[in-house]
């Protein structure tokens, strides 16, 4: 019985596409490395406060339309560009098209933020 090496595997073949171009690895991988380097900085941060619950000094703060729009950019490109990027790499869309949807969607989300911290909800 013929065993198949892991480069043509079915595994590998779903994984990387073969069509899929070197940069559309190169981004996904970035990706990977910036999320992985982010969750290890807010561990990093949030031991140095003993591991307990957020400081009461941050508690206290009020909620303004600056920290709102603040809010929306950090959603935006901690979960919403970075999730874009992968599915639109693996999909092999046009990045004109990651321009188009990862813009209406900081317009969408710093708006949100705006209006939230405008309210100081």
């Amino acid at each position: 019985m013929k065993r198949s090496n892991s480069s043509n595997s079915s595994l590998a073949r779903v994984a990387f596409p073969a069509r899929a171009s070197r940069r559309s690895r190169l981004l996904c991988g970035a990706t990977l490395v910036l999320l992985c380097g982010s969750c290890v900085a807010q561990e990093a941060e949030h031991a140095s406060h003993g591991g307990g619950p957020v400081p009461r000094e941050i508690l206290d703060r009020p909620v303004t339309l600056r920290s709102g729009v603040i809010s929306g950019l950090f959603c935006w490109g901690g979960f919403v560009i970075t999730t874009m990027l992968v599915n639109n790499s693996f999909a092999m869309r046009s990045p004109k098209l990651l321009l188009i949807d990862g813009g209406y969607w900081l317009v969408v989300l710093v708006l949100s933020g705006a209006i939230i911290g405008a309210l100081g909800v």
